[in-house]
Parts: structure tokens; C-alpha cells; sequence
């Protein structure tokens, strides 16, 4: 080898292969490695270029001022947990800075170094050539400098040859802009060196001119694109600098700078601080925790961890806290006094010493409601805030005494009407088993641990066996000691075991001595068995007499705590004064029983006593003591200091009173008070503190064997519409008197037969009523009751059988005497009394039960009123007990009237009766007398009068029929109609059908059993059995109001008809009978004359009978409750044919217009010319029109006919209009169904699916209407059509656009639904006349002529069947007849000339016609020559007329004429 090269000799070692790996001997191989002189190792420079970076913060630590840092602020400051110097000065960090200030609010001053504000903005974006600048605005004005941070990831450069690694250099430029301005270079650098890591460079920089502003970073070294040259860069972020100097007044901070290089991130920084001073006592040492003589009420500033004084400021200050908000708050200093001291003093603290029963060290940050953070402060020393009259009151939950007394003598208890207390004096209620912790886990910072949340277990063994697991999770608020945490759960678990049960009562005023958070003494006897609480009666000394006997027992060491009438009160430091409540604790030396009776006596004016209770309307009601009663008077160990009404519980040591803590007291009525109170056990606070036992009070009875009740006893009772079963008992004795330890009973009910109880609420009287909702008649039903004691243990069951209620009595039972009478009434009704006489009448009986049955109608024929019974007996009414009822039962015959009693109880139906009688004559109003017709004197007409009937009834006896209110009076064309009679061979029963009384159609005969009655065929023969003109008796079998049978002889079995009965026949005789018959039938076939009748007072109408043929007129009386008379009275006319003067015009309904018969026909038909009924027995209507062209023409129906008819007039005026509803004066609007024949280019009108009559003439008018589908082809919906004479037909018609127009010609289809508007009926106004009886519009067989004005007018015929129902009636003839009245018109002393032509003269008036023209020629000494004058012409508006001598030639003169037409 050459000189160059070297050789280096090493030993290789190793193990041989294989071996099991068990161990082999080393071997040794000696080699030699060869370097070639030209090899050169890679030298990597050092790295020259770091960053060097420093935290810098100001740390806000609390409101200020603060007492500062117990051991320094270097050993009180830690960084990421780990002080900055250890307590033996050794330091953990290099490169700090470490300041603070206190918080005053008046001489802090800023922290020299740390008195900018700074606003880190991240770019994080690569800078290079390629990509060229980069440019982030500045937008808060305010800021004042800036700082670039620009990140190198490396810089360096490698040889290619040598592998050496080496520094490197890269520049950049930061420019900055103002407002929009040139760009000016702020720094260029170079940055040259060499790392191998990432570094970074800061460049802080003034800002110039006003913002905002743009920074530019830009590269001016070209990119490297060799991986052996790192010389990238990228902009990391910016910072935007306000520089000011920040004192942060009232603010306890820290300012810390530390080099980052210690630490990867930010370090935490937490500190150990003694917080912010507060006002405490001046005679408190807050280091020591010591009271020095009598605190005068000021203050001073320190530093104190005892929670009273730390509540107080977080109360009283302005800045932050309570007070801030609620300026009317306060607290009271010298209880707070009391608390205070009382969290400094020392209890054991769980590990061998001794520390404050309370501290707080609590770090409030977070914000809350005032109630929350106040109350959280409170928990610090168990104390609870409450709001009362717009002040903060705090109380404080330890030991006391307790300062008022309550006992039924103080306590608003609920009393009802009957003297029965509804509710108790103290309502009780425990905590639920599952709201009981049994487990608490307190949470509690540890000094030890940095403060942290450290969890302590604490368990109630006892609870925990009995009720399981139960934890609850107690968050302690500025605790710091495990011992102050452990009394927490101590006192949770405490509570939760012996202090369950929560009380609440009513009070007065009389109460309010004692508030929220103290401490009383409740003396009820549902608790301890007995009374042990009251008022006292009388003072002597140290004697005082109680206002209750008091069995005390020999040797027993009692105690009389009594209230302070004036409480307490107590002088502050400051020279205020505090009054408490207060109780005095007396021993009894010994007791008498003492002998008074007090009375309550009214006395009428004023007294002076001192036991005055209450006042009345009339009279005082005073306490007079008299004798014969029994007090307590009790000797006791010292005087007393209190008054009479004040006052007292008794307790000994088998039997305290109850002792509360109350948490809330509030207003429920004005001067009401309800207060809430928990249990206090006083032992609570020694076990807790100190591990003492705990003390059970002997403040409740003691249980003992609970007896059933006795006496036990229950009926049903009704009573306000209810049915109950009502049991008493009489309550569980214990020493001959009520067993105090009885809490209620517990009562249960059946049905008799039932196998399920019926629970009923736990009562504690010893009355129950229980309402039955579905109790029926004949149930029975069986009770119990338990005693419950005051643990809830019942006793056994006491049953008793409840049997059902009595029977009714028998209300006909002749030893009672009950009646049913009745009374006609003046308004034709009858008053039903009903006199129970004797009879006891039970509270369930509800009233009476009415009945009636008529003597001759069978079943379901009175219209209105619900079938009868099986018996026949129709319900009527149900009357109250009073035993009075107006009733107007419109049977058509004599009734019975029966009453019952009805019970209000379900299925009790009492069946006995007593009856009464309804005669006939009694119910309906007799026929109108003396009914008669004559003529006027100066022949204008006819009158019809009556007079009133007459009744042998009520108040008919003095010949007035008070109830008759109306008279009906109607009319038919011709004589009487004769009755018809209907045969039934099958059952041999006859009826009739006549008119009626109560509006049916076959109905009562009137004919009563041995009635004589003969009958006849007009058509056809009678049936087998009956012989036409023979008397026959109507027999009593069959008989009702509508049928009978007749028999041979009177009393004679019915006779059997056979054969057929298809003939017409009618009852001929007796005379009277078939009168009878006959005016019934007749009724029934005519027409009303006038609507609604005649008034009572008006026994008379009169009429013109211009309308010829003869006429039946009959009347009827009309009561109060509308029955009629049974038969009408009647009177038969004949009319002649009315004269007619200037007729011009004369309508024919038959042939006004194309068609026969034109018009609407409802009911009729058209057949052999004449118009004819379809149906005879409905009424039938033909509507027609007809048009009036002049003014005031007189209008006169001629009209031929057999049946009876009415025709009503309407005046068609106006256009079509919409209005809501038909008046006399209004006008409405009619739409008919219209159907289109698409085929045939017609239209027609339908009524219920039938196609009828349209009414019109050629040239009416209607509106199209689209109702649902679409309109053929030819016609358009909204448009008016006129109709045409082409095809006009009685039922279809043909249209055109326009009036005379062609008929349009339609296609496509019709599959809508169509209707006419305005068709037929323009505006409807109904036509009134003033003299006739007939409602407007109707003109009436005697109407005269009516004065019609031009018009088209609208006519409504209706005819009926001349015999009602059984032959069709028919028009044959019906023309209106126009009479105009004369025109006259006079002119005199009218020159004529002599011409030839004769002179025109004009008329003044209107004439449609001259009938004549008078003249008289006038010889004057002028024109001696006239003999005579002549008309040559007439017209309508003149007249020619020439004057002539006596050889008849012309000549001049003057003439007087007389024009005379209509």
C-alpha cells in the first residue's frame, strides 16, 4: 500500500451459530480495513441562528383590593403547577419577569413593561418569488405599530462534492401603505447563518400616516430550486400594537414575562392569593380570630376567610355586588355579629385538632342571579337568605333556643257551617323514603392537591341497611378543609334521618313574633295525645290560671314555658336597640283543678269586660264566668312577667312540645299567614361538631292497641236530588273519653251481593255521606269502618247492613183523602190541583205524574203528542209538589185525568192514582150565533155578522167566552159538500171523513154510543147488512172517536157487513146529524178568507159581491189554546153578475197567449178545455200573467167554476235585485232550474226532477246562470235572453239575443247544472187594498173592483175540490176585465171660425179613448147668427168642431165643450 493509505487493525467478535443457545467460546478475527487517502468525511457547520421568544402577560386575579401573596409573589405564582421558587429560594424558571399590583382604586399604577395591548393576526403563507408579495390589511385605526413575524423552516446549503453543510443567506422586503397610499420599505434584511431547524425573526415597525394599512412582505432572493439549497420562507403572522399605559384600577393583576424557551407552549399560571380585603368588626382580629370587648357597630378593612363578613360584601357593595342592582337592600350587622362568631369557633376537625367551624376561600368568577349567589355564599355556614318587605334577611341554621309557641289557641283552623272542623289545625307531611340520602359524597378543594376538587364518602349505616344505596352529590362552596367538609355530610345525612317532617298552619298577626330561620314550639294534641298548649286565663303572682284542665300526675317535674308578651329586647353596641321573641321556662310547684263555668250571654250595649269575643248585628256576646266549670291553676317557681290571653305549653320529660324550624312565612288572605316549618332536633349540632348522641325527642304519644269504633249505624237518605247512604259511629274511648291517637277512620261500601268494597277517602269525623251515582229502586247496601291510628295501623272492620228506602205511601188511600180537581181557565186552559191531603209525601218524591186518556180515541190519533201506553193512558205533564198545572191537552172528546207520585229515584215508579174528568163542553168553543148576511142601504156591499157563543162552563157562565181570541172564517163555491162515509166489511167499522178540529183529515164523528144515524148511497149500493134510509144505533162494541159500528137496536149487537163497499155514501139522517157532517165537510173543502182570522172584538166583515154563482160562508171560534168550534156556523149566498162599464180590455187566462191555458200549473192539468185538478185532494195553483198598460184601471175576476178558488194578485215592478229575505216591501230575486235541449234549441223549466209549465209570453226576459259544468255552444252564463214566438210552447221555449230577434241555434253539449235568474218574477211588491178584509193581494169572490195601477201583474189562482177531496174541481172560464174610470174634460166659450174645415181644437187631458163630445152653441151679439154646432173630427188629443147658421152653412161663433173617455 502506498504512503498515502492507512490501515487500521480492529478485532471482530461474535458467538459460533447453532449451539442450542447454550453459551460458545469467542472467537477472534483480526482484519484490517483499508481508507483510500482521497476519502473525505461530510463536516455539517454548527447551527448560529435561533429564535429567541418571550411570553408576556398581565393576569387579572380578582376585584381588588386584595391582602396579596402569603409567601411571596416568586413562591405564589406557579407555571404549569410548578412554583416559579421553590420555599427555599432555590428557582425552577430563568428569564422571568414577575409584577403586581394590589387593586387600589386610586393609587395602582401601570406595570412598567407591560403597557401595551397587542392583537396577534395569523398569516401562515409561504413568500416567494414566484408567487410574489403577499399583503394583509390593518384595519383598527387605533393601532400604532406593528410587528412582522417572518418563520425560516431552515437555512442552510450542502456542497455537491464534499457533502459539507454550510450556512446560507436569503433577503426579503416589508413595505407598508396609509390609507391607500405608495408603499414604503419599513425593512429589507438579510438574513445570513446557518440552522438546520425552524426559527423565526421578528420586525416591529411604527405605523405611518393615518389607517388603515397594508403590510407587503415580499422575496428578493431568487427561489432555490435545489434540494441542497433551504432558504424558504413564509409570513407567520402580525401583530397590531396599541401602546398604553394601563393602571387597571380595583383590579388585583399579575404581570409575567417569561422565555418561551423553557416551555413547548403558553404555560398555565395559577397563583396563591390571600383575596380581597373586607370590612370586618373593629374589635376583630381577622388573623387571630379573636373578639375584643363590645363592638360598636364600625368597621375596618382586612382580610378575613370567615364567611359572614365575605357574605356582607358581596351583599353591600356597589361595585360588584348586590347592592349594585338592589338599592334597598340591607342586612342586619348585629346578627350578622352572632354569626360570625360563631364560624370562628373551634371544632374538632377530624384529625387530632382543631379548626373555625366555617371558612370560606372561594374564587368567584362566573356570574348568577342574586338568589343563587347568595344563597351558595350562605351554604359556606349553613345559612339561608329570604326576601320579606323588600329586605335581605339571612338566618343561620345552628343551635337556638326556641321564641313562639303554637297550639289550637293561636292557629286558624277551617270550621263548617255545622260546627265541624273541616280540617286540622297543623297539616303534617314527611319526606318521601326515596328522597332520603343514605349516602353523601362532599366535594371539596384540597390545599395539598393545587386546590383541586377532592371527593369525601361519608354513610349512614343505619339508613343505608334500611333504605339502600341513595347518594347525593354535595358541592361545597369555598371549602378548603376535609374536616368542614366532612360536618357538611354529617349534617346532610343528619337532617335527612331525624328532621323528615315538614309542618304548616294558618295564623294571624298575633303569630308574626317569630321569622324565618327561628326556632318554635308546637303543642298539638293530634301529636301528643292531649292538650297541652293554650292561652292563660287569669294572672296572681306566680299563679296562673289555664284555660284547661290539666290531670297532672303526682311527682312528675313539669315546665310552663310561656311567651313574652314584649319579647325580648337587647341593646347594640352602637346604643340600637334589637326586640326577639322570647319564651320563659317556669318549673310547677304545684296545680289545682278550680270550679267556673263560662257562658255566653248577649248583652245590649257596651261592656267593659275583659273577655269579650264577638260582636253580632244586635247584641255583644261576652264570656261571663258564673260557675260549675273547670280550670288548671298552676303554682309556679317565680312570678310571672306576661297577661291574661297570653300564651303556654306544659311539657315534662315523658312529653315535650314539638320543635320547628320555620322556612317561609307568607301572606295567603290579608292579615292571613301561612307558614311552612321543619322539624329541629337541638342535638343535631353537638353530633355534627363534636360526635355527641343524638337526642330523640319525646314530642308524640306513644302507640297503643287501636279498638274498632262502636255504634255503628247508616240508612239511605235523598236530599238536594241525591241519594246517599249516611253512617255515624261513635269514636274508639280511651279512659272514658276520645282516644286522642285515633288519626281517622277508614270507611268502605258495597252493594248488597257485591264482592268489591268501595273505598272512601280516610275521614276523620265520625259522620259519613256517601252520594250513590247510579243508585236504582231496590238496592240495598252493606258499610264498614276502621279505626286508623296515627301511624296508619287500622283496627278491625265494623259492619252494618244498609237496607233499601221504604215503600211510597199509597196516595189513593182513603184515610188520607187526596183529590184531583180542575178549574176552567179564562185563557180556555184548565188548572189542574192535585191535594195530597194526609199523605206523607217522603223528600225523594220529586212531584206528580200526569196522565190522560180520552174516552173515544184509540191509540196514536192527537197529532203532536207521544203514543200512549198499553193501557191507553197518554203522558201529559210532570208536576211540581206545589200540586198546580195549567194544562191544554187538545183531546177531541171527554178525558180522564190521573197523577201519580214520581220519585227521583231511578226505577221507583208508584202506580197509585187518583183521577178526575174532562167533559167535551168543557174543551171546545161553541159555534158563533145569530151568523147572518145583509145588504149595505146604498148597495156597496154585503155584511156578515155574529155574535159570541154562549157556554153553560168557567167563565162562559155570565155569557162571555173570555179565551175565544179569534174567529176563522172560510168559504166554498156552492152549497153545503155532503160528508162521505167509508165502509170496512172486514172489521164492520164506519168512519167519516170530515173537517176537523185538530187538523187531521178522517177524524172525530161527534157521534156518541146509541146515536141514531142513517146512511145512503149516491153511487153504487150500501153493503150487505145495512139498508139505504134505515135507522141504525151505533153500537158500543169497536166504538172510538174515529170509527163505530152500528147495531139494529139500541144496545143491539153490531151488525156484519159483507159484501163490497165501492160505492159513495154519505150519513143521511137524522137531519141534525147530516148537518153536522155536512158543515164538517164543507169546512174542509173551503177556503180561509181572511190569513190568521178575525180579531176577537170584530164580529162582522163586510164585502161587495160582484162575482156571480152561489157561495157557502161559514165561521168558527178560534181559544186561546186553538181549538175551534166542532161545527161552523154558516150562511149560503147567491151573487149576481157585476156590471161593467168602459171595459175595454178583457183578459182570457184561457187564450192570452199561444198554448191552452198558459202559464205555471201545479196540482192541474188541461182536459177537454177546461183547467182540471190532478189530485183533488191537494189544493191546486195555475199562475198566469197579464199586463195592464193603463193607470188606475179597475180590475174584475169573472171566473166559472165547480170548484171553490181565491185568486192573489202580485204587481210585477222594476228590475231584478238580491236582497236576504221576503218582505211586504221588499223585492227579491227568483232562480229556477233550468234544463237546455241541445238538440231541439229549446230550453224548459223542472220542479223536483218534473218538467212544469214556464208561464212565459213572447218577449220576457231572464238572466243565464252557470251554476256548476259549462255552458253549450250559442249561449253565455250572465247573459240576457229574450224569449221568441218560434216553437213557444206551454213547456219549452226558444231565445234570441235581442227583443224580436232571431232564435239562436245551439251546439255542443249541455252537462252542467243551469238556472234562470230574474225569470218570471222582475221585483215582486205585494198589492194591498184598503177596504177589503182579504190580505194584501188577494182578491176574494167579493172583492169589488181592485185600482190597479199600469203594471204587469202576476196571478195565483187556487181552487180546491168542491166536496173536499173527493171530486176534482176545475176552471172552465177565467178572463180579468178592465174598467178604466172617465176622463172628463170641460173647455168654455171656444171660438170657432167659419171655415169650411172647421176649427181643432186641443185637449189638456190624456185619453185613450172618447167615448162622446158635447157641444153647446153660444148666440152672442157678436155671432147672433149661430143656430147649432157640429163635430166634424175627433182624435185622442182634439176635436174639430164648425158653428152653422140655419141655412147649415158655416159661420164664426163661440161654443162650450164637453169631452167625455178614458
Amino acid at each position: 500500500m502506498d504512503s498515502d493509505t492507512q490501515a487500521t487493525e480492529v478485532e471482530v467478535s461474535g458467538a459460533g451459530g447453532g449451539g442450542g443457545g447454550r453459551s460458545q467460546p469467542k472467537t477472534v478475527v483480526q482484519q484490517t480495513i483499508i481508507q483510500s487517502p482521497t476519502a473525505k468525511q461530510p463536516v455539517e457547520a454548527a447551527n448560529n441562528l435561533f429564535s429567541v421568544a418571550f411570553a408576556k402577560t398581565v393576569y387579572a386575579l380578582s376585584e381588588g383590593e386584595v391582602e396579596g401573596f402569603p409567601n411571596g409573589i416568586e413562591k405564589d405564582v406557579y407555571l404549569d403547577g410548578v412554583p416559579i421558587r421553590n420555599p427555599d429560594n432555590s428557582a425552577n424558571f430563568e428569564g422571568f419577569t414577575l409584577d403586581s399590583r394590589d387593586g387600589d382604586d386610586a393609587t395602582q399604577t401601570p406595570i412598567a413593561g407591560f403597557s401595551q395591548v397587542e392583537n396577534t393576526v395569523g398569516v401562515n403563507v409561504g413568500i416567494t418569488q414566484a408567487t410574489g408579495a403577499i399583503t394583509r390589511a390593518i384595519t383598527d385605526t387605533d393601532t400604532e405599530r406593528a410587528r412582522v413575524i417572518i418563520t425560516h423552516p431552515a437555512l442552510q446549503a450542502q456542497n455537491q462534492d464534499t457533502g459539507d453543510i454550510n450556512g446560507t443567506s436569503v433577503s426579503y422586503r416589508i413595505e407598508v401603505n396609509s390609507n391607500g397610499g405608495a408603499f414604503t420599505t419599513v425593512s429589507q434584511p438579510t438574513v445570513s447563518g446557518k440552522s438546520n431547524s425552524e426559527f423565526q425573526r421578528a420586525y416591529e415597525f411604527d405605523l405611518p400616516g393615518t389607517g388603515p394599512w397594508n403590510l407587503r412582505v415580499s422575496r428578493l432572493t431568487a427561489d432555490s430550486s435545489s434540494a441542497f439549497i433551504q432558504n424558504s420562507i413564509s409570513w407567520q403572522s402580525y401583530v397590531e400594537i396599541v401602546d398604553e399605559k394601563l393602571a387597571y384600577p380595583n383590579t388585583a393583576c399579575v404581570a409575567l414575562k417569561v422565555d418561551a424557551r423553557q416551555f413547548n407552549t403558553i404555560p398555565d399560571v395559577s397563583v396563591k392569593l390571600r383575596g380581597k380585603r373586607v370590612q370586618v368588626p373593629t374589635n376583630y382580629n381577622a388573623t387571630t380570630r379573636t373578639y375584643t370587648g363590645v363592638w360598636d357597630g364600625t368597621f375596618q378593612m382586612a382580610w378575613t376567610d370567615n364567611p359572614a363578613w365575605i357574605f356582607r360584601d358581596i351583599v353591600l357593595n356597589e361595585r360588584f355586588g348586590v347592592k349594585r342592582y338592589v338599592n334597598s337592600i340591607a342586612i342586619d350587622p348585629w346578627y350578622l355579629y352572632t354569626v360570625s362568631q360563631y364560624c370562628d369557633e373551634n371544632v374538632p376537625n377530624g384529625s387530632g385538632g382543631t379548626e373555625p367551624r366555617f371558612t370560606c376561600n372561594v374564587y368567584l368568577q362566573n356570574p348568577g342571579s342574586v338568589y343563587d349567589v347568595l344563597n351558595a355564599l350562605a351554604s359556606c355556614f349553613r345559612g339561608l337568605i329570604y326576601y320579606s318587605e323588600g329586605e335581605l334577611y339571612l338566618t343561620q341554621d345552628r343551635l337556638q333556643d326556641p321564641v313562639q309557641q303554637f297550639s289550637e289557641a293561636n292557629v286558624i283552623q277551617d270550621v263548617g257551617d255545622n260546627g265541624e272542623v273541616s280540617s286540622p289545625c297543623f297539616n303534617y307531611a314527611g319526606s318521601a323514603r326515596a328522597a332520603r340520602k343514605t349516602v353523601v359524597l362532599a366535594n371539596w378543594d384540597d390545599p395539598n392537591q393545587v386546590y383541586s376538587s377532592v371527593t369525601e364518602y361519608q354513610q349512614d349505616d343505619e339508613l343505608l341497611d334500611k333504605l339502600g344505596y341513595n347518594p347525593v352529590d354535595l358541592r361545597l362552596i369555598g371549602v378548603t378543609s376535609r374536616g368542614q367538609a366532612l360536618r357538611a355530610a354529617k349534617h346532610t345525612l343528619f337532617s335527612d334521618r331525624y328532621e323528615t317532617e315538614k309542618v304548616s298552619f294558618r295564623i294571624g298577626a298575633e303569630g308574626l313574633a317569630a321569622g324565618v330561620g327561628e326556632v318554635i314550639q308546637i303543642a298539638d294534641p293530634l301529636k301528643q295525645g292531649q292538650r297541652l298548649g293554650g292561652r292563660i286565663v287569669a294572672i296572681d303572682g306566680n299563679t296562673v290560671t289555664l284555660d284547661a284542665v290539666l290531670a297532672l300526675v303526682d311527682g312528675t317535674a313539669y315546665t310552663l314555658t310561656l311567651v313574652v308578651p314584649d319579647g325580648e329586647t337587647l341593646t347594640n353596641g352602637d346604643g340600637t336597640k334589637t326586640t326577639r321573641p322570647k319564651l320563659q321556662v317556669f318549673n310547677v310547684v304545684s296545680s289545682t283543678d278550680v270550679n267556673e263555668e263560662i257562658q255566653e250571654l248577649k248583652i245590649q250595649r257596651q261592656s267593659t269586660t275583659d273577655n269579650l269575643l264577638t260582636q253580632n248585628d244586635d247584641n255583644l256576646v261576652a264570656r261571663v264566668v258564673t260557675s260549675e266549670s273547670k280550670n288548671t291553676k298552676l303554682e309556679l317557681n317565680a312570678a310571672v312577667n306576661s297577661q291574661t290571653g297570653a300564651l303556654w305549653v306544659l311539657e315534662w320529660s315523658a312529653m315535650q312540645a314539638a320543635t320547628y324550624r320555620i322556612v317561609s312565612v307568607a301572606e295567603v288572605e290579608p292579615l292571613i299567614y301561612q307558614v311552612e316549618a321543619i322539624q329541629y332536633n337541638a342535638s343535631k349540632y353537638g353530633f355534627v361538631d363534636n360526635d355527641l348522641p343524638v337526642a330523640i325527642p319525646k314530642d308524640r304519644f306513644q302507640l297503643r292497641q287501636i279498638t274498632p269504633p262502636t255504634n255503628l249505624d247508616a240508612d239511605l237518605e235523598f236530599s238536594n236530588g241525591q241519594t246517599s247512604i249516611k253512617a255515624s259511629w261513635k269514636a274508639p274511648q280511651f279512659e272514658n273519653t276520645v282516644d286522642l291517637l285515633i288519626r281517622g277512620y277508614r270507611y268502605q261500601w258495597r252493594k248488597t251481593g257485591d264482592t268489591e268494597w268501595h273505598d272512601v277517602v280516610s275521614v276523620q269525623a265520625t259522620t259519613v255521606e256517601i252520594p250513590l251515582q247510579n243508585h236504582v229502586f231496590g238496592n240495598s247496601y252493606q258499610v264498614r269502618v276502621a279505626a286508623v291510628n296515627r301511624l296508619g295501623t287500622q283496627s278491625e272492620w265494623v259492619s252494618y247492613d244498609v237496607d233499601s228506602f221504604p215503600a211510597i205511601p199509597d196516595l189513593s188511600a182513603t184515610e188520607f183523602g187526596a183529590t184531583l180537581t180542575h178549574a176552567s181557565q179564562p185563557d180556555g186552559t184548565h188548572l189542574l190541583i192535585v191535594d195530597s191531603g194526609t199523605c206523607p209525601i217522603p223528600e225523594r218524591i220529586s212531584g206528580y205524574r200526569c196522565w190522560v186518556r180520552p174516552k173515544t180515541l184509540t191509540t196514536g190519533e192527537i197529532p203532536g203528542v207521544k203514543p200512549p201506553n198499553d193501557d191507553g193512558w197518554y203522558f201529559l205533564a210532570d208536576i211540581p209538589l206545589t200540586g198546580y198545572y195549567t194544562q191544554a191537552f187538545h183531546a177531541p172528546d171527554t178525558y180522564d185525568v190521573r197523577v201519580n207520585f214520581t220519585s227521583a229515584i231511578f226505577g221507583e215508579e208508584p202506580t197509585d192514582y187518583i183521577f178526575d174528568l174532562v167533559e167535551r163542553e168543557e174543551i171546545t168553543p161553541p159555534t158563533p150565533s145569530n151568523f147572518g148576511v145583509v145588504e149595505n142601504q146604498n148597495s156597496s156591499g154585503k155584511r156578515f155578522s155574529w155574535q159570541l157563543p154562549l157556554s153553560i162552563y168557567g167563565s162562559w157562565d155570565q155569557s162571555v167566552v173570555s179565551d175565544v181570541i179569534a174567529y176563522q172564517v172560510r168559504f166554498k163555491k156552492g152549497t153545503l159538500a155532503t160528508n162521505v162515509v167509508e165502509f170496512d166489511v172486514s172489521t164492520d167499522l164506519i168512519s167519516i171523513k170530515t173537517g176537523t178540529v185538530i187538523g187531521t183529515k178522517v177524524n172525530q164523528h161527534l157521534f156518541d154510543v146509541g146515536d141514531q144515524v142513517q146512511f145512503a148511497a149516491s153511487a153504487g149500493t150500501l153493503p150487505t147488512g145495512l139498508v139505504d134510509g134505515t135507522i141504525y144505533f151505533v153500537a158500543a162494541d169497536g166504538f172510538s172517536s174515529v170509527a163505530f159500528k152500528v147495531s139494529a137496536t139500541s144496545g143491539g149487537a153490531p151488525i156484519n157487513l159483507t159484501g163490497t163497499a165501492t160505492g159513495t155514501y154519505n150519513v143521511s139522517g137524522p137531519a141534525s146529524a147530516k148537518q153536522r157532517l155536512d158543515l164538517q165537510a164543507s169546512w174542509f173543502a173551503g177556503i180561509e178568507l181572511a190569513s190568521g182570522g178575525l180579531p176577537a172584538q170584530q164580529q162582522w166583515f163586510e164585502t161587495s159581491l160582484f162575482d156571480k154563482d152561489t157561495w157557502t160562508v161559514m165561521v168558527k171560534a178560534v181559544d186561546a189554546t186553538q181549538w175551534r168550534s166542532d161545527v161552523p156556523a154558516f150562511v149560503l149566498v147567491n151573487i149576481g153578475a157585476p156590471p161593467v162599464s168602459n171595459a175595454v180590455q178583457s183578459i182570457n187566462a184561457k187564450t192570452q197567449a199561444p198554448g191552452n191555458w198558459p202559464g205555471v200549473k201545479d196540482n192541474c192539468e188541461v182536459s177537454g178545455g177546461n183547467l182540471v185538478q190532478t189530485n183533488p185532494e191537494l189544493d191546486s195553483i195555475f199562475t198566469w200573467n197579464f199586463d195592464n198598460n193603463n193607470l188606475q184601471s179597475a180590475l174584475l175576476f169573472d171566473t166559472t167554476s165547480t170548484a171553490t178558488y181565491q185568486h192573489k194578485l202580485v204587481a210585477l215592478t222594476g228590475n231584478p235585485l238580491f236582497v236576504d229575505q221576503e218582505d211586504d216591501s221588499d223585492i227579491f230575486l227568483e232562480d229556477k232550474p233550468l234544463v237546455i235541449d241541445v238538440a231541439n234549441n229549446n230550453f224548459s223549466l223542472q220542479r223536483n226532477g218534473v218538467t212544469i209549465s214556464h208561464g212565459l209570453v213572447l218577449n220576457d226576459t231572464f238572466e243565464f246562470i252557470v251554476v256548476t259544468g259549462s255552458a253549450p255552444t250559442g249561449v253565455a252564463a250572465g247573459t240576457t235572453y229574450h224569449v221568441v214566438a218560434t216553437d213557444l210552447t206551454d213547456t219549452t221555449f226558444r231565445v234570441a239575443t235581442s227583443q224580436g230577434g232571431a232564435a239562436i241555434t245551439l251546439s255542443g253539449t249541455a252537462n252542467g247544472t243551469y238556472a234562470a235568474r230574474g225569470f218570471q218574477i222582475l221585483a215582486e211588491q205585494r198589492f194591498y187594498s184598503n177596504v177589503e178584509l182579504a190580505e194584501g193581494g188577494i182578491v176574494h169572490p167579493y172583492a169589488p173592483f181592485e185600482k190597479l195601477l199600469g203594471d204587469v201583474y202576476r196571478v195565483e189562482t187556487t181552487f180546491k175540490s168542491p166536496d173536499g177531496g173527493t171530486t176534482a174541481g176545475n176552471i172552465s172560464e177565467l178572463t180579468a176585465q178592465l174598467d178604466y174610470p172617465d176622463v172628463i174634460e170641460k173647455q168654455n166659450d171656444v171660438a170657432i171660425s167659419n171655415a169650411a174645415s172647421g176649427t181643432e181644437v186641443s185637449l189638456a187631458k190624456s185619453f185613450r179613448a172618447i167615448s162622446s163630445v158635447t157641444i153647446t152653441a153660444l148666440q152672442t151679439t157678436t155671432n147672433p147668427n149661430v143656430v147649432t154646432a157640429v163635430v166634424k173630427a175627433k182624435t185622442t188629443d182634439k176635436v174639430t168642431i164648425s158653428c152653422l147658421n140655419s141655412s147649415g152653412n158655416p159661420v164664426a161663433g163661440e161654443v162650450d165643450i164637453t169631452v167625455i173617455g178614458y
